[in-house]
């Protein structure tokens, strides 16, 4: 797992940091990364979790995200059953189940295209699906990869929270903000 940070979030910045670099790429749909697939160097691996998370979003006004959901936990359980495999018999385990589950899912999208409002929060879900079909299915065809980007986007939260919490460290008045803020905390946490 590697990270770069960027002063912006243009392309040019995944651009020149994978500019070398050749294999699979796991990430959300950012479309910033979309030329580094068109050269055929770099393979897009979609995240479920990403996709998952419209149908959740999209349960607040259509029950009918609901199955998509469901159907998507079960492609999760494949993944905690084969989490204590090799990669090997990960990869058989996903082409008989997962790829049942990702034919019932496209099945389902499918249906429920014909009939949801394209800007609707359901809609936005299934065109996110559609849009990333084919890299939301390679996790099957290699027991190396994951189903999912959440273990690096964990990892980003720790930055995340960092940048938040030392917001003022850096001079001397937050400085001083900052040890008195500690010196509360430490204080709190004794029993």
């Amino acid at each position: 797992m590697v990270f770069d940070a960027t002063p912006t979030h243009e392309r040019d910045g995944p651009e020149t940091f994978l500019a070398s670099f050749a294999g699979d790429l796991q990430a959300d749909a950012y479309t910033g990364y979309d030329a580094l697939y068109t050269t055929g160097r770099i393979r897009e691996i979609g995240c479920w979790a990403h996709a998952r998370r419209g149908f959740v979003e999209a349960l607040a006004t259509d029950v009918r995200a609901a199955l998509m959901v469901a159907l998507v936990q079960q492609l999760y359980q494949v993944e905690h059953v084969a989490a204590e495999l090799d990669p090997e018999r990960r990869r058989a385990l996903r082409q008989t189940d997962s790829r049942l589950l990702l034919t019932k899912i496209a099945t389902e999208c499918d249906q429920l295209a014909r009939t949801v409002l394209p800007k609707s929060p359901l809609g936005d879900a299934l065109r996110y699906l559609t849009n990333q079909w084919a890299a939301l299915q390679r996790f099957v065809e290699d027991g190396r990869l994951a189903i999912d980007n959440n273990r690096a986007e964990n990892q980003l939260r720790i930055v995340a929270l960092g940048r938040k919490n030392w917001l003022f460290a850096g001079n001397r008045d937050s400085k001083v903000s900052l040890l008195a803020w500690l010196v509360r905390f430490s204080a709190n946490r004794r029993i």
